[in-house]
């Protein structure tokens, strides 16, 4: 036991976890969003951070780190993966360092908590790290920007702690600085990590029980810290910073969700997050979860129950510092993603990532203080022990499924059969594995869910256009070419319109209606501002030239797609068969 004591041998246990029960995700592919923030992003892939600011301004950070992986692994996602992993490692560090600060301030080092609370940090940090709850914002790769935010957040925490705990000036404040710099790259990662001084002010009342006087000064100064950010990023983003309009909009994610309807959704959704750190059982990507637009017994009795959860917190904050505090971190970080702000997404895994913490400090102390009160010594390792176990277990399960698509959203539906999207992403991977009849069953079901719904076209355009596929294969191209032209109707959105253009363009040039075929890519091209499937249209229009014998204008457009994209391999070996064609017209000839 004592040599397990050595920070060293701590720290290689907690890198090791890692790598076991993470290693086997470098194959996980792209999922969902990982194609619009990364695959499809020209941002991203030609490095511009300029264009970055004014694709995401408030996310940055996250934008520039899938940028300087794009300029090292391209589109293989074992690097992406590689450094989501490690920067879930280092977040689990950060989370050992703030414990071992934790554990020297005033309101601890009055207590008397017993021989094994010195394991507190190491616990704390494992359980972090092996979570199966924390999966999803590691093995998803766009998720990268909830550990990221989590990983400066903490630092940030982490380096106010031991700023104050310093008598050196220099080193504390050195310290200090470190805390702003991390918290100002927490902020442009994630806007959740807004409630940055609202923690420490936690940590100040609970931690270091700063006196009244003290502590009034601290919330003046984060009001005016708060009050700061609001003006530096309203001036950026180009708002007003004194115009409620300007904040309301800029405090909400959609305009179709209430920040009533959907702060009481959220009320019983914390103790679903609650719920699954505590048996993580049934985790997947997509919940469906009701809007609430009422005050109901549900929300209710959930509500009173946050109540004296708080109201516990509050009264024995001096008795037990640490459940106080893990307690008050938890509804802090969870105030923007589950408080006033909507956003259309009720619920996700990987907003708990950084909440997760103050659970897994809790789990901690009673397995360093509670639980050897009333077991041995070595009973208490062997449950300890168990749930490292358990857990890590799961975790490598839950990471398993991610490998593979098909499973991945087969295990969605599994979970939560009448989710429309998990249906739809199921129904587009069984296109893929050219299972059009189980494909064209499972997108019937998601669109007559969605339409039971009453969902918006925006809701369902994607499984419409992979509808078109799974018409073409099952009933013919005439019906999926007139199914298509009822969505063309209804699309607004030049980039999704060039998309329908090009996939009617295939099937008519699949019908030798070369001409009308060409319109649609010419079509497709004056609506593709963006160059991010120009590189397509340029490669079929070629192949219509060649077929046409106008082998000159056709090496035009392959050379021009292969200059837009030179890695697409379509129009490669269109390029070289159209010089096969050329070099036995040339030998006709002679």
């Amino acid at each position: 036991m004592n040599a397990l004591n050595k920070t060293w041998l701590q720290l290689t246990i907690l890198a090791l976890s890692t790598i076991l029960f993470y290693g086997h995700t470098l194959d996980v592919p792209f999922y969902l969003d990982d194609y619009s923030s990364i695959v499809e992003n020209p941002p991203t892939r030609n490095f511009d951070i300029q264009a970055m600011w004014q694709y995401a301004p408030l996310r940055t950070v996250g934008t520039l780190s899938f940028a300087i992986d794009y300029s090292f692994h391209q589109l293989q996602p074992a690097g992406y993966h590689i450094t989501n992993i490690v920067i879930h490692l280092l977040a689990g560090l950060a989370v050992f360092i703030l414990c071992r600060g934790i554990l020297k301030t005033p309101a601890l080092q009055r207590q008397q908590l017993g021989q094994y609370i010195s394991w507190l940090p190491f616990v704390t940090a494992l359980i972090f790290l092996i979570h199966p709850l924390q999966t999803q914002a590691v093995t998803y790769i766009v998720q990268r920007l909830s550990s990221l935010a989590a990983l400066f957040y903490l630092a940030s925490l982490a380096s106010y702690v031991w700023a104050r705990l310093s008598s050196n000036r220099s080193q504390k404040a050195g310290l200090l600085v470190a805390c702003g710099i991390f918290g100002i790259m927490a902020f442009f990662t994630k806007q959740n990590t807004i409630t940055l001084p609202l923690a420490i002010l936690a940590m100040e009342a609970i931690l270091f029980q700063t006196k009244i006087g003290k502590l009034l000064t601290s919330i003046l100064i984060t009001a005016g810290i708060l009050s700061g950010f609001w003006l530096v990023c309203s001036q950026l983003l180009g708002y007003d910073p004194f115009s409620l309009a300007a904040l309301d909009r800029l405090t909400k994610e959609t305009e179709e969700i209430s920040r009533g309807d959907y702060f009481l959704s959220q009320i019983p959704l914390l103790w679903q997050y609650i719920g699954l750190f505590f048996w993580p059982k049934g985790l997947h990507l997509d919940y469906w979860s009701p809007l609430y637009q009422s005050v109901t017994p549900l929300i209710m009795v959930a509500m009173a129950a946050h109540g004296v959860v708080i109201a516990f917190a509050v009264a024995f904050f001096r008795r037990l510092p640490i459940i106080a505090f893990a307690v008050i971190f938890y509804y802090i970080t969870h105030l923007v993603e589950s408080g006033f702000i909507p956003i259309k997404d009720l619920f996700f895994e990987h907003r708990a990532y950084l909440p997760d913490f103050a659970l897994c400090l809790l789990v901690a102390w009673i397995l360093t203080v509670i639980v050897p009160k009333y077991l041995s010594a070595k009973n208490s390792i062997v449950i300890a022990v168990m749930l490292f176990l358990a857990l890590g277990v799961t975790t490598w399960q839950r990471n398993n499924v991610w490998r593979t698509p098909m499973g991945f959203w087969a295990d969605c539906v599994k979970n939560d059969p009448n989710n429309y999207r998990a249906l739809g992403e199921l129904g587009k991977h069984l296109l893929i594995e050219q299972r059009y009849q189980e494909a064209y069953t499972v997108l019937d079901h998601s669109l007559k869910l969605q339409d039971e719904l009453k969902l918006s076209f925006k809701a369902n355009k994607g499984v419409a256009v992979n509808m078109v596929t799974a018409l073409q294969h099952t009933k013919g191209i005439d019906p999926a070419l007139e199914y298509l032209d009822t969505i063309l109707d209804k699309e607004d959105d030049p980039q999704n319109m060039a998309k329908l253009l090009i996939n009617k363009g295939k099937m008519l040039m699949s019908q030798n209606k070369l001409d009308e075929a060409a319109t649609c890519f010419v079509k497709a091209l004056e609506l593709d501002k963006t160059d991010r499937l120009n590189y397509i249209t340029m490669s079929n229009l070629g192949v219509i030239n060649a077929m046409k014998g106008n082998f000159d204008e056709a090496e035009r457009l392959f050379t021009e797609a292969l200059r837009l994209e030179p890695g697409y391999q379509q129009a490669r070996e269109n390029l070289n068969i159209l010089y096969m064609q050329k070099e036995n017209s040339n030998k006709g000839k002679n």
